[in-house]
């Protein structure tokens, strides 16, 4: 692509591939493999006299004997799939890949002609290895792309599958990614915050229902999974797109925190222990290049990573570990996956120069953008109570408390209505408002043994009663949120 040469991709399509394994020819496949013996005495047993049947409304049909299919949902029904299509022609001009039922062929050119002349060749020995092994690919759903950077594209002659010709599309879904003929990521980010909000919406229903720990456990398994799928691919996208991702982001960390919506970013993240998905790809690009360095990820990757520049040079520099940097013509060659992870990578500081060739967990904990702090995650994950989410409000600097109100401009006076002091902040309720004095003397006799109050400063005490206390046991300090859970309560402030 940096050399102005367009890319041809075919997406190819199997009729019911998993219904339409051919019993013998697996068999015989399965034994050309040196399957043999027990083994595929049992396979054929596993296989043989299927039966199926349909029934609706209790009433059922008669039994049907399968001749073909592989069972879905089982373990085996893809390994045995996977194996009845692996000998698939792999002579061909383009470059053949197979993702389970999912075939793709990708050719590189700068001719038309040559690139429409050796694609109808390759799906043509593709078609008749179908054919011998009954195998039917569906040409209504197969298509191709024309990827290419060029304003003015030249004429592209017809491409045939089972003499129907393609259609050529200016975007595929493969895979899960969106993908279009200019390599944009605008229609895959769109695709995939739209699928986020919605289930955003869905969520936001049971933020007032669900504990924190459950909405955390949902938003990570159903929307975030979303958010980051194949998130290292679209790391070069334009900011905006990233902003788009960035959004449905924050957005759960709203939910799952129950935050005021002008809450800081920043501190709705430290309050959740989260990382921004930017650090999160971050993460796994140096995580991906550890495993290529130290030969655990697949050849394929480690073939396209330049020699360390000690190749290169007769000295031995301080850089000399470094790895050569891809030669990138423009910018988007720059920010795509393996240029930019090795910049990364050459970046590590002198602090993980010596966990970049060993343990993988010593690495992943050195290349930690925050220190994971498990512990405090799952104390401010506990629901104290009702107004749990008052408690992490107040740690957070935005509650209804007037004087939080009026640093972020919400309201023009910040101001105690209680007592009239000058500011109602988190100090100020916790520790001064002559309102809550008896509630404040339960809350101190409660923690006293927990807790030096004397020996505390006043932002030192605030600390320890709303985030508990480095040295205090993990039940110690539910005791001191339980506490402050209760002085809420009985101050009656927030029911207000």
């Amino acid at each position: 692509m940096q050399c102005d040469r367009e890319v041809w991709v075919i997406f190819l399509d199997i009729t019911k591939a998993f219904d339409k394994v051919w019993h013998q020819g697996l068999l015989y496949k399965l034994e050309r493999i040196g399957i043999c013996g027990n083994l595929l005495k049992w396979i054929k047993s596993y296989l043989h006299n299927r039966k199926q049947r349909v029934i609706i409304n209790g009433q059922t049909s008669k039994w049907l004997n399968i001749s073909a299919g592989v069972p879905q949902g089982s373990i085996l029904g893809p390994l045995l799939f996977l194996i009845y299509i692996s000998d698939i022609p792999r002579d061909t001009h383009a470059s053949l890949s197979l993702f389970a039922d999912d075939t793709s062929l990708l050719l590189h050119t700068n001719n038309p002609l040559i690139a429409s002349d050796k694609l109808n060749q390759d799906l043509l020995k593709i078609q008749e290895w179908a054919t011998t092994w009954l195998i039917t690919y569906n040409a209504s759903k197969s298509n191709y792309m024309r990827i290419s950077f060029k304003k003015k594209r030249d004429f592209f002659p017809p491409i045939y599958l089972n003499n129907a010709m393609l259609d050529e599309f200016a975007e595929s879904t493969y895979l899960g990614l969106t993908i279009n003929n200019k390599l944009s990521w605008k229609p895959h980010i769109s695709r995939i915050t739209n699928k986020a909000s919605l289930r955003l919406r869905v969520l936001q229903r049971y933020k007032h229902v669900l504990p924190r720990a459950s909405l955390v456990k949902t938003y990570n398994a159903m929307i975030r999974s979303v958010l980051k799928y194949a998130n290292i691919l679209v790391d070069d996208c334009t900011q905006a797109e990233a902003s788009q991702l960035d959004q449905m982001h924050r957005r759960g960390a709203l939910i799952c925190s129950k935050a005021n919506k002008r809450t800081a970013t920043t501190l709705l993240y430290k309050e959740l222990n989260w990382e921004t998905l930017s650090q999160r790809r971050k993460y796994i690009k140096l995580t991906l290049m550890f495993k290529i360095i130290n030969n655990s990820a697949p050849k394929y990757l480690k073939d396209i990573i330049p020699s360390n520049v000690e190749t290169r040079s007769n000295y031995r520099t301080r850089n000399h570990r470094d790895i050569n940097l891809v030669a990138a013509r423009t910018e988007r060659m720059k920010k795509s996956v393996i240029p930019s992870s090795i910049v990364l990578w050459n970046n590590l500081g002198m602090d993980t120069a010596q966990v970049k060739y060993g343990n993988i967990a010593m690495f992943k904990a050195a290349i930690k953008s925050q220190p994971a702090n498990r512990i405090q995650e799952k104390l401010f994950n506990c629901n104290v109570g009702s107004h749990s989410h008052v408690i992490a409000q107040l740690r957070m600097g935005l509650s209804s408390l007037k004087g939080q109100l009026y640093k972020y401009n919400i309201i023009n006076d910040g101001s105690c209505r209680l007592c009239g002091a000058r500011t109602e902040d988190l100090t100020h309720y916790l520790l001064h408002c002559p309102a809550h004095a008896n509630e404040r003397i339960i809350l101190m006799q409660s923690v006293s043994h927990l807790i030096n109050i004397q020996q505390s400063t006043q932002p030192s005490l605030v600390s320890k009663l709303t985030h508990g206390s480095p040295s205090n046991t993990f039940p110690e300090n539910i005791h001191i949120l339980s506490a402050l859970h209760t002085f809420i309560v009985n101050s009656n402030r927030f029911s207000r």
